[in-house]
């Protein structure tokens, strides 16, 4: 707060997120650690894209949900002696003047003890070792997600691991607390979702004074999250026009953007921690043809449908892969009836994904929940339901090298509430069309 007024209110160690929440945090994380048990929770490293130079850093997203430290090559240590105890340390690079010339300054262990809550704060695995309550039965647990890998090496020399020794993870644990999301996330995740709505409209509102290109409509998108405060955006972003867009993960983002047709942008903001996850599929001659109406209606009405299941109701338990069975069912009996398909048992065809996954500090957050679990309250989830269509000579012409997806950020309420819909980008036909319609057709 001292040093970022216009970020951090008192107490706060990331913006909304207070040490007394981090200070919660870990001691939920240590309650569900047998006695006799210590976890190094590994943070990440710079990642050089050349031989001198640096890909910007993110932060582990264990080490920040437990911590908000925000600098590489830091290790949080959890030492518990019995049921109730434990010591919270941190492992940090120490001050280093000639380094910090070049790479800004570092925290250090005062500011390790200080600021970010370490009963204990050491910059040298040797002095850390020491310190830890150490026995041949210890349960020691480790990160396996972190790019900082040279640590457990350096840790299992200094200590003398036995080579049969058996190692946890601490991954299960964490990701089991990190799917229910605090009343802070929430706003940092709803917020992170206004950024990423309101740069959608804009960018399809205004590509027209850009270049016609996918790169351009990538770069604007780009510049109107990160002119709201976003820190980057959530990953790569998708911007595909024509048949580009049945290609799941195409970013190339190369092409020129064609009239006639659509154009599918899949993106998100990253504010603080927290990623939005945004689709949505727009006409680039203004309107949609009647082919493209059909079946952008067919997976606008699955999309709207499906989050409405997501309200939790007595009896009727819902997880994703029910939510994903019901759209699979929905998209298949529609392209029947539209003729694209002729066997429903092949809708896979044109919708190989599945629809959503969990949401949260990262992207595809909480990977270890199965999609089997049942949903609830304070989890966050996408709705993402889509229809692809290879040029292919056995479908109906006017629907062949069509790819449409319409995604929405969706958080779980109490029993008998609908799900709280974070992301607003326009997606009605109308809505779109009006957007597009704004500045006449593509130069």
């Amino acid at each position: 707060p001292a040093t970022h007024p216009h970020l951090l209110q008192p107490n706060e160690v990331t913006p909304l997120i207070t040490s007394t929440e981090l200070k919660a945090r870990r001691a939920k994380f240590a309650a569900q650690l047998p006695p006799n048990s210590v976890a190094f929770v590994i943070g990440n490293q710079v990642q050089k894209s050349c031989h001198d130079l640096f890909f910007p850093f993110q932060q582990n997203a264990n080490t920040f949900y437990l911590s908000g430290f925000l600098e590489p090559n830091a290790v949080l240590v959890f030492d518990k002696r019995d049921k109730t105890e434990f010591e919270f340390s941190m492992l940090v690079p120490p001050r280093d003047p000639a380094r910090e010339l070049w790479d800004g300054p570092r925290s250090g262990t005062d500011m390790a003890r200080k600021f970010f809550g370490a009963d204990k704060a050491f910059s040298k695995v040797p002095e850390l070792c020491r310190h830890l309550s150490l026995t041949p039965d210890t349960n020691i647990y480790i990160s396996t997600d972190t790019t900082f890998t040279s640590f457990f090496p350096e840790l299992r020399q200094e200590i003398g691991f036995p080579n049969n020794k058996r190692f946890y993870s601490v991954e299960g644990i964490l990701q089991n607390l990190r799917v229910f999301k605090s009343p802070a996330e929430i706003k940092l995740m709803q917020h992170a979702a206004d950024i990423a709505s309101r740069a959608f409209d804009k960018t399809i509102s205004g590509f027209r004074d850009v270049p016609p290109t996918e790169h351009a409509v990538h770069s604007l998108l780009e510049f109107h999250c990160k002119s709201q405060g976003a820190t980057a955006l959530s990953f790569t972003p998708v911007v595909a026009q024509g048949t580009n867009a049945t290609t799941l993960h195409y970013i190339a983002n190369t092409q020129k953007l064609q009239e006639g047709n659509l154009l599918l942008i899949d993106a998100g903001a990253y504010y603080w921690g927290y990623c939005s996850d945004i689709t949505r599929t727009y006409p680039i001659s203004s309107k949609f043809s009647v082919a493209q109406k059909i079946l952008y209606q067919i997976v606008l009405e699955v999309n709207q449908r499906c989050i409405r299941m997501c309200e939790l109701l007595p009896d009727f338990p819902v997880s994703l892969d029910s939510l994903h069975t019901a759209s699979a069912r929905m998209i298949a009996q529609s392209l029947v009836d539209i003729g694209v398909l002729k066997d429903i048992s092949q809708y896979m065809r044109f919708y190989p994904h599945s629809i959503g996954h969990f949401l949260g500090m990262d992207l595809h957050d909480t990977h270890l929940i199965d999609s089997s679990r049942n949903l609830e309250p304070n989890m966050c989830i996408t709705i993402e339901p889509g229809i692809y269509i290879p040029d292919s000579d056995d479908i109906p012409k006017e629907f062949r090298g069509i790819g449409i997806r319409v995604e929405d950020d969706v958080v779980i309420q109490p029993e008998g509430a609908l799900p709280l819909v974070l992301s607003s980008a326009a997606k009605t036909v109308e809505a779109i069309e009006n957007l597009v319609d704004s500045r006449g057709r593509v130069r």
